[in-house]
């Protein structure tokens, strides 16, 4: 007769090892707690540190993946997000997107509009998108902007999508003003970031097309500093900058004295420590769910100083060719070259820009994602969106 299953002493079961996941979570809950008074200096009232708080941990259960990502850059986020005045995961907040390994913060468009207004930017902010069946007019009669959109009936197909615009309440005025972008526009922005292939404009890409159009729009109006300041961090963001290096530059001294760093910089090291180690990830959670992808740097290694007449110099074997690359990641480096054409053409960035400063006589003498990443940032100085 077979025996019945004993039950662990409660002792036992008590001491059963936390998962990785289970780790995280309490890990992420203790810190917040832990940054309560950092929290109170961000926001306006106890009551909004609470509810920040609790609004953070529902953005974690709501998307368990970021649990998988770089942790300083997830507490970093959250950081961010108080900072703007912004919740995370919320519609009218910022959403936190997981991007190759790291958390990235990015301002919806409707906390874009919630910052505008609370800020007395503009009374208000409208933004659609226009469809290919839509009866769409835009035109300027005598310096005057008039606008026309009836949407495609609800029992109808609206087809593709061919733009997008923004409308703007000013205060004082009684004739809104008008951002309008077609789809080409669009497409250039889109192509500019990093995560053009993944992330929210592959995601939300009616939202993002919104966004960019409102953006776009709050460069040609009045807009109040910390309305420029997000928008400013958000474009940075897009095109693949950490949130550590747009969250702040207050320095902090170091307690071994040593060379000071940014308050980012500091608490980056802090939970990498806690972690156990640089580079520390966590184990994606049970599901389905996007691998992080690593992000891609270029190193520059410091120039040697030439020899003097009293020393020889050291003769070096030419350097070995370059290795072939596994499939997937000349795959990779292919896609990226071709975005790199792309982008030139986009900017209208002349060859003799990138010649000169890459050395490079064709697209085809990028042999690694490092050159790609090193030649996209010179283009991005191109870019009308910066």
């Amino acid at each position: 007769m077979a025996q019945p299953a004993q039950k662990l002493p409660a002792t036992q079961a008590q001491d059963k090892p936390k998962s990785k996941l289970q780790e995280a979570k309490a890990m992420v809950k203790a810190d917040l707690e832990l940054r309560t008074r950092q929290l109170k200096t961000l926001l306006p009232s106890d009551a909004d540190v609470q509810r920040f708080k609790e609004t953070a941990i529902l953005a974690l259960a709501q998307n368990p993946s970021l649990y998988a990502c770089d942790m300083a850059s997830l507490i970093l986020s959250f950081l961010y997000c108080a900072k703007r005045g912004l919740e995370p995961g919320q519609p009218d907040g910022v959403a936190l997107v997981p991007y190759k390994g790291k958390v990235q913060p990015i301002v919806q468009y409707r906390g874009l509009i919630k910052l505008a207004t609370e800020s007395k930017s503009v009374e208000r902010v409208d933004a659609y998108v226009v469809f290919e069946n839509d009866k769409f007019d835009y035109r300027i009669e005598q310096g005057e902007e008039k606008l026309t959109h009836v949407p495609t009936p609800l029992n109808q197909k609206r087809g593709e999508a061919i733009g997008a615009y923004a409308v703007f309440f000013l205060s004082g005025q009684a004739k809104p003003k008008f951002e309008v972008m077609p789809l080409e526009d669009l497409e250039k922005v889109k192509k500019s970031s990093p995560a053009a292939e993944s992330g929210p404009w592959v995601s939300w890409p009616d939202e993002m097309r919104k966004k960019t159009a409102i953006r776009r729009g709050f460069k040609t109006i009045p807009a109040s500093p910390k309305v420029r300041d997000t928008i400013e961090a958000d474009t940075k963001m897009e095109m693949g900058v950490g949130v550590e290096d747009v969250l702040d530059l207050t320095l902090v001294e170091r307690g071994d004295g040593s060379q000071p760093e940014t308050q980012s910089s500091a608490l980056a090291s802090e939970l990498t420590a806690k972690l156990g180690g640089e580079g520390t990830a966590l184990p994606p959670p049970p599901g389905p769910s996007t691998p992080p992808m690593q992000l891609e740097t270029a190193e520059i290694a410091p120039a040697s100083a030439p020899p003097t007449s009293q020393e020889q110099p050291v003769l070096t074997p030419p350097p070995a060719p370059p290795k072939k690359l596994p499939p997937a990641q000349a795959a990779e480096l292919k896609k990226a070259v071709s975005q790199l054409a792309d982008l030139q053409a986009a900017y209208n960035v002349p060859w003799e820009t990138i010649a000169k400063e890459h050395g490079l006589k064709s697209w085809d003498e990028i042999k690694t994602l490092e050159q790609a990443q090193a030649v996209k940032a010179t283009l991005m100085e191109f870019n009308p969106e910066k």
